[in-house]
C-alpha cells in the first residue's frame, strides 16, 4: 500500500513539474513557430570535411620515394 501512495505522489508531482516548464516556455514555443527554427532568415550553415590518413597501407615500399635514402628503403609493416 506504501508502495502505491509513494508512485502517486511521483505521478503528481511529475506532472505538476510538466506543467510548470510547458507553461513557462509557451512564449519560447509560440516565437519559435513564427520565426522557424533558423529565425526566419532561412540561413544554412555550410562547411568542409577533410580525412588525412598518415598512414600508408601495409606491404607497401618506399623504394621509388626520392626523400628516403637508399638505407631507409625497407618494407613498411
Amino acid at each position: 500500500m506504501f508502495s502505491v501512495v509513494v508512485l502517486a505522489i511521483i505521478l503528481v508531482v511529475g506532472m505538476a513539474v510538466w506543467a510548470y516548464l510547458w507553461w513557462r516556455t509557451r512564449e519560447l514555443r509560440r516565437t519559435m513557430r513564427t520565426q522557424g527554427w533558423a529565425g526566419g532568415q532561412g540561413q544554412v550553415i555550410e562547411g568542409e570535411a577533410v580525412v588525412v590518413r598518415d598512414t600508408e597501407p601495409p606491404g607497401k615500399t618506399i623504394a621509388d620515394d626520392p626523400d628516403h635514402p637508399p638505407e631507409s628503403r625497407k618494407t613498411r609493416e
